[in-house]
């Protein structure tokens, strides 16, 4: 790096026109947070400018990560729901509702399919009123 390269351009003319100016590599040094450490979670945020949805997007992320490492269930988020049905005395989150849904039509779908019958428990897009 300290040798003297020098460049004279495509046809050799250009001697002495061009200065070569070396930077010193950008690395991320933080890109390995441990899913299970909710302090290394908010120090990384605490020191970065991001958008609410980089937060989100890192968070979910991590959450993914949990539930590869815990055989497909994120024990944080299962915590997470599970409050959130005790303080609603056991109504279900939304988001579970919908994997519920999705289970049972799959579920009703095979055992119809057998019968020859067509089973979608989708509802209709919503239609504007004019």
């Amino acid at each position: 790096m300290d040798e003297e390269k020098t460049y004279a351009g495509e046809k050799g003319d250009e001697v002495g026109r061009w200065t070569r100016i070396y930077h010193v590599p950008q690395m991320a040094l933080d890109t390995k947070i441990d899913p299970f450490d909710k302090n290394a979670f908010i120090n990384n945020l605490s020191n970065k400018r991001e958008t609410v949805g980089d937060t989100f997007d890192r968070s979910a992320e991590l959450s993914e990560k949990r539930a590869a490492a815990r055989g497909g269930v994120d024990p944080v988020k299962q915590k997470a729901l599970e409050n959130y049905a005790a303080k609603r005395h056991g109504k279900r989150h939304p988001s579970e509702l919908a994997q519920n849904m999705e289970k049972a039509q799959t579920e009703a779908n095979k055992t119809l399919s057998k019968l020859g019958i067509k089973f979608n428990l989708t509802p209709p897009k919503s239609r504007r009123l004019k």
